[in-house]
This record gives C-alpha cells, structure tokens and sequence, in this order.
C-alpha cells in the first residue's frame, strides 16, 4: 500500500505541483508584463479595468493549463488521458485553475516551516479581493 502511494505521489502529485508552479509564475509574469506595457490597465475608472480584473486575469491561468496539456508531452496527465485531447485538455484547464491555491499553500508551508518570506505576486485577483475594492470605493463616495 505504501509504494502504491509513494508511487503515485512521485509519478502524478510532484509533476502536478510542478506545472501548476509554472503556471502560477508565468501568469504573474504575463499580468506585470502587460501592466507594464499598458499602465491604464490599472486605471480602475475604466471599462477596459474591470474586463482586465475581471475576466482576463482570473481566465489567464486556466488557459495556460490547458495550453500546456496540449502542447506539452510529458505533461503530468493520467494515462487514461493520452488519447483523449479533450481530456488532456481539461486536466490541464484544471491544474491552472488550482495554480493559484497551489502557490498559497506551499508559500504558507515554506513560511512556516523555514521563515522564508515568498513573494506575492497574484496573477489573478480572487472574488473577495475584487468585492473589497468595490466596498472601498462605495465607502468613498
């Protein structure tokens, strides 16, 4: 039982971990990059913000995943997968999805367990830091 877990956490988990890890850091390098090169994406007054925040920003990690799936082939998918593109495709879209929580949890861990301060640099804002700036701004008004 136990070679059966430390297999599947070798040969499935450590490779999820990884890629979620690579998606988490090239959409935080894809948001500073294009903030970067657009400084009104910021401006919140605008509409093109709030598509910004709202849509492409929390979109970006999943389509990462899900491009990786495609386009990686020793990408970490079950192997019931490897036929499946659409499968593929998914598992992917959900390793991007999870990129986010994955990088939280094991900033929380390496913190913790080595008082090392990690970065945070979010890719993608989450529902309750959007709901906070919208309070912010009526509490204002």
């Amino acid at each position: 039982m136990e070679s059966a877990l430390g297999e599947f956490v070798s040969s499935h988990f450590v490779p999820f971990l990884a890629f979620a890890l690579a998606v988490y850091i090239l959409s935080a390098m894809i948001r500073k990059l294009a903030e970067l090169c657009h400084p009104k994406l910021r401006d919140e007054e605008l509409v093109r913000f709030k598509v910004w925040r709202e849509l492409i920003l929390p979109v970006t990690p999943i389509v990462i995943g899900a491009l990786f799936a495609l386009g990686i082939p020793q990408f970490p998918h079950p192997a019931e997968f490897r036929e499946i593109w659409v499968a593929r495709m998914m598992y992917g879209a959900l390793l991007g999805f999870f990129s986010t929580w994955v990088y939280r949890v094991l900033k929380a861990i390496v913190q913790r367990k080595w008082q090392v301060e990690l970065p945070d640099f979010d890719p993608a804002p989450t529902i309750r830091s959007c709901e906070n700036s919208q309070q912010g701004e009526e509490s204002n008004e």
